[in-house]
């Protein structure tokens, strides 16, 4: 028996020891178990309106602990690296290396993250001359054969060690039709992205509409630009618009010369979104991207006066515990006359804290020019102009600049924003509470704006205390001709009816297909524009609107009776946040991918290192049951014959 007992007491330590290595790890392998995800946001109907390509939010989950993560572009289903997908250091429509290898960041501990990147849309893999390389060009864009997919990597060589996810992109609008009513139209930026997504739907049948849009630095110059259409009698030699997009009303010179030449002239709201404070940063001592940055007016007066250029300040660290800032600040403003500027200031003013520290930038001059609300941001040399709405979001996203010591800071509209995935900073109101910029938040500040008889348009309470209400919401309004059948210069009667069907759209189906920054306007203002547009050939009579307290709503399909819109007249001055995807072509566009309830697929069956990841919690608990089986056999052989030695002697006896 003593021979027995040492042959089989091996058998016994190394099933305890198994046990015990399932009883130690089973849990943090479970943690970090799971079979791979990835998620991309927005990943249908992706378009590049700006030549920087499509910025989307990727999230995954399942991959290794602190991997380094990736993405490539690539042809759908691609199995070849080299041919399939998209190089570093190659060059597309939105520049050298988009997407290239992007690197996306570290999972955590857990085998998640999140983190932003480009998708190109067009040709991929090009020279620096833009010409094709043999081997290595292919194109991602709408058609079937140009089907695409992200593939989320943790070996950035390795397309088996991530996942596949399939994005479709959305018609682009030189794919529409010849043959529409042309319409011409020209404006700010707050409803640039609005109208070009429109404008490859309403380009097909029935409403067949060539819908253009230039976009200008203010409302105000696209309004000059109307003006000047109909003092030509819609001649003009420059090019006519048919329609011009705002954010406040006429100045008293160009409501003068409308009137002069017998014309009337209506504002439609088309679209709701809300001026942001956007930023770029990332904490120097992990490298994530910091998305939570809160503020209050005043610290934001101070920064766009460069009365403060250091984030690492006792105020702003006592408004954001815990979290690691880098240290330089970067401010960008518009160099030129915008909504957005006049905006900002228009709300810094309504803030007694803000409005005395924005008053204060200027103190040094004789003539303070920050002593009241400007279209054109005062320049001493305090922080960085750019001109263009495009221009001040591209700066935040893209400066090239050393983000481990300066984080980047700009105010624009929340569709530009969005279009380039920046987050915004929330702010802290006086009364301690916080206020993000969501879509929530900026409808519920639409629906609660007032009309505005003298001005003809609707107002925000910038002094709202509600943190269920963003302060700076933005309506865009269409500036159309109205009652035009009879008016000394009006547009050519196709034009008429081809402004008539835009904005029926722009109430409804427009409404309901809003990109991401902004939210579907309030019943009021969309059954505001639909009465305008019933009054374009020859006015109809219109009751005064009703304040919205609803919130945006489905449009009806039918004309309901119609609310006033606003008269011809001038005023002074002007007035006054993962949505839908943008709208699809009801052409051919490219079929939406099947993917199951995840919502990506994995690409090819991933490695036997992944499929050992994948499964590990059900690996270390199957080694635990085998060592209990086996210490169960082990106890068997070596005390086996004691415990039953008892029980033959007892049915002897029996």
């Amino acid at each position: 028996m003593d021979r027995v007992r040492r042959v089989a007491l091996p058998l016994l330590v190394v099933p305890l020891f198994l046990l015990l290595l399932s009883m130690l790890f089973v849990a943090p392998a479970s943690e970090a178990s799971g079979k791979r995800h990835a998620k991309v946001s927005p990943r249908t109907g992706l378009v590049d309106f700006t030549n920087d390509g499509q910025y989307v939010t990727i999230t995954w989950s399942g991959f290794p602990a602190r991997s380094l993560m990736y993405i490539r572009e690539c042809q759908r289903g691609a199995t070849d690296i080299g041919s399939q997908c998209s190089q570093g250091g190659l060059f597309s429509a939105c520049g050298r290396s988009c997407p290239g290898t992007a690197f996306l960041g570290t999972s955590d501990s857990h085998g998640g993250g999140k983190a932003s990147a480009r998708v190109a849309i067009g040709a991929i893999n090009l020279e620096p001359t833009l010409d094709p390389i043999p081997g290595k060009t292919f194109t991602c864009d709408y058609r079937p054969a140009n089907r695409c997919s992200l593939f989320v990597l943790s070996d950035v060589d390795n397309l088996r060690s991530g996942v596949e996810v399939p994005i479709t992109f959305a018609r682009p609008q030189d794919a529409c039709p010849a043959d529409g009513t042309f319409l011409p139209g020209a404006g700010g930026g707050p409803a640039w992205r609005q109208l070009l997504g429109w404008a490859s739907t309403v380009c097909d049948a029935p409403r067949k509409l060539a819908l253009q849009y230039r976009l200008l630095f203010s409302g105000s110059s696209g309004v000059d630009q109307l003006v000047n259409s109909i003092k030509d009698g819609f001649k003009s030699p420059g090019g006519d618009v048919y329609y011009a997009v705002t954010t406040g009303p006429m100045s008293d010179e160009q409501a003068k010369t409308v009137r002069t030449w017998k014309a009337l002239t209506q504002y439609a709201p088309i679209s709701g979104s809300g001026l942001v404070f956007a930023y770029r940063m990332y904490d120097p001592h992990n490298g994530k991207q910091i998305r939570n940055l809160v503020l209050t007016p005043e610290l934001l007066a101070e920064i766009f006066t460069k009365q403060l250029s250091f984030w690492n300040t006792t105020e702003i660290k006592k408004l954001n515990p815990g979290v690691n800032l880098p240290n330089n600040i970067t401010a960008y403003g518009r160099g030129d006359a915008s909504d957005e500027t006049w905006e900002m200031t228009n709300f810094f003013f309504s803030d007694p804290a803000a409005r005395k520290a924005w008053i204060a930038g200027g103190k040094v001059l004789k003539d303070n020019p920050f002593a009241h609300p400007t279209e054109i941001l005062p320049s001493l040399g305090q922080i960085s102009l750019v001109t263009g709405a495009k221009a001040e979001a591209n700066a935040v996203a893209l400066d090239p600049a050393d983000t481990s010591s300066y984080g980047l800071i700009g105010y624009m509209d929340s569709s530009w924003a969005a279009l380039y995935n920046l987050p915004t900073v929330r702010l802290r109101l006086a009364n301690g509470k916080t206020v993000p910029a969501t879509e929530k938040t900026i409808a519920k500040a639409l629906a609660s704006m007032t009309w505005d008889a003298n001005g003809g348009l609707w107002k925000a309470d910038p002094t709202t205390a509600d943190a269920s209400h963003w302060p700076i919401p933005t309506v865009s309004y269409a500036v159309v001709p109205w009652d035009a059948k009879d008016a000394i210069t009006e547009p050519d009667a196709t034009v008429r009816a081809g402004l008539t069907s835009l904005l029926t759209y722009a109430a409804g189906a427009g409404q309901r297909s809003t990109p991401e920054g902004y939210v579907p306007l309030p019943k009021t203002m969309s059954e505001q524009t639909r009465a305008v547009a019933d009054g374009i050939e020859k006015a109809v009579p219109i009751p005064v609107p009703q304040d919205d307290t609803t919130g945006p709503t489905t449009p009806p399909t039918q004309p309901s009776t119609p609310p006033t819109g606003p008269s011809t007249g001038g005023g002074d001055g002007l007035g006054g946040g993962a949505t839908s995807p943008p709208p699809t072509s009801t052409g051919t566009p490219s079929p939406s991918p099947t993917d199951g309830t995840s919502g990506v697929i994995v690409a090819e069956p991933p490695p036997s290192a992944a499929l050992i990841g994948s499964s590990s919690h059900l690996i270390l608990p199957t080694v635990g049951a085998i060592g209990i089986a086996a210490a169960a056999a082990g106890l068997g052989v070596l005390y086996g014959p004691e415990l039953v030695a008892p029980v033959r002697r007892w049915r002897r006896k029996a």
